[in-house]
């Protein structure tokens, strides 16, 4: 896509298609189809039926997969470095960080320290991320895996996983509850 286009589609998203309403406010399929179709122009790489709730944030898109019926919730706030799997579900507000400050040196302010290589986020399929959760840079979120509401998410997080808290910690095996 040319710099202009992606510029203008750019535009066109954060100043009204990210405003449209979503389910179950009238219009809602026109604004998710609009959002769906920016998505597929910007993502590096968008799977089938995804959908892009109002006023999420994505920055330029460009570095973001998103895989098949995977969603980014309502006003969530994610950075360019991103890899969603297949049919994760996104609470509302959630915040996925891929980079950082530097602040290694106590005798310099940490606003003139500059930041840290940028850390992608990998999220696996058939997660549900809670409403409010934050996901730092570089973790791996596991396949089939549930994230609590509210938890900060500071380390990778295995396969089958529960995972709450701040910071989150995994509190049980969801593979160990259909045998029991």
């Amino acid at each position: 896509m040319k710099k202009i286009e992606q510029k203008t589609l750019l535009a066109l998203y954060y100043l009204f298609f990210r405003r449209l309403p979503y389910q179950p406010i009238p219009g809602y399929k026109l604004g998710n189809a609009l959002r769906s179709w920016c998505a597929h122009k910007l993502f590096k790489r968008c799977g089938k039926s995804i959908v892009i709730k109002s006023m999420a944030y994505f920055g330029t898109g460009k570095n973001i997969e998103i895989g098949d019926y995977s969603q980014l919730g309502i006003n969530c706030k994610v950075e360019e470095d991103l890899v969603l799997g297949d049919y994760v579900l996104m609470g509302p507000d959630v915040i996925i960080y891929s980079s950082s400050h530097e602040y290694k040196d106590p005798d310099v302010p940490v606003i003139l320290q500059g930041g840290v290589e940028r850390r992608p986020v990998v999220i696996g399929n058939d997660v549900w991320i809670g409403t409010r959760v934050i996901i730092m840079p570089g973790v791996h979120i596991g396949n089939h895996v549930i994230i609590g509401a509210n938890s900060v998410v500071t380390h990778d997080i295995p396969d089958y996983s529960v995972a709450a808290g701040s910071p989150a910690r995994v509190v049980r095996n969801r593979k160990e509850e259909v045998r029991s």
